[in-house]
């Protein structure tokens, strides 16, 4: 007699959520109705947006959704939860972030896709005349095999979906499974290529009239070290991603951040680091107390007990002679060029004439390489935050090191030249400008 035995099968909370599986969570019904076009410019007014033109208004809303769109008034939200906007919010404004957006999204792909295929030839050429046409196949040149063969059975999804004539040619005539190299690198993702170049061994057998390995070979012709390019690789492809797709770049998060490069390379003295305070802390202006945001509003500090009508998530350009202090008193200047920005939710209050606190999860953007010396600021969360000019830097760097021209790092500055808030959303120092690298 075969007996039945109840098994329960526990899976992750993540996983069943996904599967739509998971209810003790507490949830509310989704309510809110679909809104018209004129419903959509009613609200944002209501809401103390300007509009000086409904009908470009209406126009604009309905080539670009409102839900698109929202991300680029953020900035000017005085409080998020409420979706209220500051004085002298406009929607031309939005509107212009938009299509700066728009831009550096087409200038950065121009640049992504001759690294794209660059990468992708080199992989293949090295692989192929080093190891064999089908070495990526195996995995005695790779250190770790299971992300090695989750990387395959990518690439061999990509391979039977393939619509290419060489694909179907291959498949049809010869007894292997999958193309060469010089094949294959056409059909993968430039994710799942730059997932086997981060998993292949920097030490393999080469012929003895050679002595560089594949992976070492590739990061040379770039200049950079294998460590490097495998963290530029990765930031790279997401930024393609966010191109490709259309996403917005303009204070949004870069889910990867490229490593600074060696203090050999050039780069090194142009890179930027973000730091978040740890705890609560003040900033001291001296001598008159004034600040700038990124929406162009001044704040004079000077006989004011709150900012209670800034907006929240707000970038503000501190003044050359800032100093921070913590709870203990210590205190140490801040560089030439700090950026702080405010997590949503948070406002600045004022302590003094001169001096505001800023709240725990503020975020201090530093030009170049300066480090401060004190434990209330860790450095941020290198693989999601909102520095894209670190990740912009790597991709002018390497698009040089394949096109030999600095064509779309040009293309950059004179956008963001003309657009300096945008730059500042983007996670660029205040006097990015002044850097010689961009003159």
């Amino acid at each position: 007699m075969l007996l039945t035995v109840p098994v329960l099968i526990l899976f992750p909370r993540e996983t069943l959520c996904r599967a739509g599986l998971f209810f003790i969570m507490q949830k509310i019904e989704f309510t809110k109705p679909a809104l018209t076009i004129s419903q959509q410019i009613a609200r944002l007014t209501s809401r103390g947006m300007t509009i000086n033109d409904v009908s470009m208004a209406h126009k604009k809303l309905s080539e670009l959704n409102y839900y698109r769109l929202e991300g680029y008034w953020l900035p000017f939200e005085s409080d998020h939860k409420c979706a209220t906007f500051i004085t002298g919010s406009n929607f031309s404004l939005v509107l212009n972030w938009y299509n700066v957006d728009m831009e550096l999204r087409s200038i950065l792909f121009e640049a992504i896709s001759s690294i794209e295929v660059s990468f992708r030839t080199k992989w293949a050429y090295y692989l192929s005349t080093k190891y064999g046409p089908f070495s990526y196949l195996n995995p005695q040149y790779f250190h770790d095999r299971k992300k090695w063969l989750e990387s395959i059975n990518k690439f061999s999804a990509d391979v039977f979906r393939s619509k290419e004539n060489f694909v179907k040619h291959f498949i049809e005539t010869y007894k292997e499974f999958f193309p060469p190299e010089w094949a294959a690198v056409e059909v993968m993702s430039l994710g799942t290529l730059s997932h086997l170049y981060e998993y292949m061994n920097e030490e393999m057998p080469v012929d003895s009239s050679d002595l560089i390995p594949a992976k070492a070979a590739i990061a040379n012709d770039y200049g950079l070290s294998i460590k490097e390019l495998v963290s530029w690789m990765r930031t790279i492809n997401v930024c393609r991603n966010f191109c490709a797709h259309q996403s917005r770049l303009i204070a949004s998060y870069l889910t990867s951040q490229p490593i600074a490069p060696n203090s050999t390379n050039p780069l090194s003295h142009v890179w930027c680091f973000q730091y978040m305070a740890k705890d609560n802390i003040s900033i001291e202006l001296l001598p008159d107390g004034m600040l700038k945001t990124c929406t162009g509003v001044e704040i004079l500090l000077s006989g004011r007990s709150s900012v209670g009508d800034l907006p929240t998530g707000l970038l503000i350009y501190l003044p050359d002679n800032a100093i921070i202090r913590n709870d203990t008193g210590d205190a140490y200047n801040l560089p030439d060029g700090t950026v702080l920005l405010l997590p949503i939710g948070y406002k600045i209050g004022v302590l003094t004439n001169t001096i505001f606190k800023i709240p725990k999860g503020s975020i201090l953007t530093f030009p170049l390489s300066f480090t401060p010396g004190v434990s209330d600021l860790e450095p941020f969360c290198t693989r999601t935050n909102n520095l894209w000019y670190n990740a912009v830097i790597s991709i002018c760097y390497m698009y040089n090191k394949v096109m030999g021209t600095d064509a779309i790092k040009e293309k950059i500055r004179n956008l963001l030249k003309k657009n300096t808030i945008c730059s500042h959303l983007l996670g660029f120092p205040k006097n990015w400008e002044t850097i010689s690298y961009w003159l």
